[in-house]
């Protein structure tokens, strides 16, 4: 929404073939990559998604635009997925299960909820799968980022410290330039 989408220092299309080419050094497959970009989509769609008030609940407004985009990339029904970030489910009594529609904020939880979840997944399969790559015989490895700042040990660190860390990073390069 800053109307910048394209720094000139940066050559995107290069960069673009970096990534891929180091992807597939650590062993990432294809499919691999594309699971990886279709989760990263799926969020950015969620993240889209305008809620809004309705009688005793809330709705998303722009589904279609969201929501129906974000759904095929998670492998699951777009009106489904409208309906789980609009209501909860919970267990009463003997075992009845009542659904209780959410708030506009409520579904706006839920929609960061589901990205966070999905964003932490894919960070501990991405780990998972450098480590794999990068054992090699006896010893352990894992993954450390340095950066300005210090070092960043992965396996305490969430998913947001390593957008924190790359965001710092690139902050530092602009100002180098």
């Amino acid at each position: 929404r800053g109307g910048c989408v394209k720094v000139d220092a940066i050559d995107d299309v290069a960069e673009w073939k970096d990534q891929k080419a180091a992807l597939g050094i650590l062993d990432f497959s294809p499919e691999d990559q594309q699971a990886a970009l279709s989760v990263v989509a799926a969020v950015l769609h969620v993240g889209r998604a305008e809620f809004r008030e309705d009688g005793d609940g809330s709705a998303c407004g722009n589904a279609g635009r969201s929501l129906a985009k974000a759904a095929p990339l998670l492998g699951v029904d777009a009106g489904q997925l409208a309906t789980a970030l609009t209501t909860r489910t919970e267990q009463m009594g003997r075992g009845s299960l009542v659904t209780i529609r959410l708030t506009e904020k409520g579904a706006e939880a839920a929609a960061d909820a589901l990205s966070k979840a999905l964003y932490g997944r894919l960070f501990d399969w991405l780990v998972k799968k450098i480590d794999g790559s990068l054992s090699r015989g006896e010893g352990s490895c894992h993954i450390g980022v340095l950066d300005i700042f210090g070092f960043e040990d992965m396996s305490v660190n969430g998913f947001e410290q390593l957008f924190i860390n790359t965001t710092n990073e690139e902050l530092q390069n602009l100002f180098k330039l």
